[in-house]
């Protein structure tokens, strides 16, 4: 397994651990019959958001000492990087896309907030995801 490819993995991981963690608290909140001006989801968004950089930069920090100067990129790690960055690109255009349209609609604030988030975590995830399938599939 390359390098690029663990790191892969483990932003994988942190991405759906953490958001996984956030909207499900949020959806909690939402069948709970909280009304949605009274969840207080600006600071578990941004609480999220730290948890997710700090383990992603020790995520990689550890994979970097464990590869001991094993970390070089090559024209293979590249293309899969562009291929997982154009398909994520795609998710997060129609997400945007989305958040404009409830933004022109007057969506509560929290919808927009979220819907934003969720469309990064899902380009986010699916090119991870994308990554993995040409490392394993090859390129």
């Amino acid at each position: 397994m390359s390098f690029k490819e663990k790191v892969a993995w483990v932003m994988l991981v942190v991405m759906v651990l953490a958001y996984g963690g956030y909207f499900y608290s949020i959806l909690g909140a939402l069948s709970a019959g909280v009304a949605v001006g009274e969840i207080p989801y600006r600071g578990a968004m941004l609480a999220t958001v730290v948890v997710v950089i700090v383990l992603a930069v020790v995520g990689t920090v550890a994979v970097t000492i464990a590869a001991r100067g094993d970390d070089a990129s090559d024209e293979r790690d590249r293309e899969i990087d562009r291929r997982g960055a154009w398909l994520g690109g795609i998710v997060l255009s129609v997400g945007v896309l989305g958040g404009i349209a409830l933004a022109m609609y007057e969506a509560a604030p929290f919808w927009i907030a979220n819907l934003l988030l969720l469309s990064l975590v899902l380009a986010e995830i699916t090119a991870g995801v994308r990554k993995l399938v040409l490392y394993r599939r090859g390129v």
